[in-house]
């Protein structure tokens, strides 16, 4: 009889564990516009956007382009190709946003694993 229990509740046992592993998903709503509006929007809302970059709403993330650039706000599934997690995550103080010259302090861990985790997962309107 304990063999036949530990033979049923093993295999329910490694399922949830595996489940506990998986990142939550990320909400836009909940999650990154609230990152946006507390961080980003001074600069980058549409009464004069830095450098043609409205990061208000998600439709203006997904249009925004830096300048010249080519590279996309956003490249669903792929956070190293996105502008918005390059400029957020990099080491490079000079191109860092938010801008340090602004005396504004770079986002933290959390804030940029939780945009990174968002556009891994598809960066979903939700």
């Amino acid at each position: 009889m304990k063999l036949s229990l530990k033979i049923i509740f093993l295999p329910i046992l490694l399922i949830t564990l595996n489940c506990s592993n998986e990142p939550k998903q990320i909400s836009f709503t909940k999650d990154i516009q609230p990152i946006l509006e507390d961080r980003c929007i001074y600069c980058h809302s549409s009464d004069g956007p830095e450098g043609n970059i409205v990061l208000e709403d998600y439709q203006s993330v997904f249009s925004s382009r830096y300048k010249n650039h080519t590279t996309p706000m956003i490249v669903p599934g792929n956070p190293q190709t996105s502008r918005l997690y390059i400029v957020v995550s990099t080491r490079n103080t000079s191109m860092r946003m938010p801008p340090e010259r602004l005396g504004e302090d770079p986002l933290s861990e959390d804030e940029v694993k939780i945009i990174h985790t968002w556009i891994e997962q598809g960066a979903q309107e939700n």
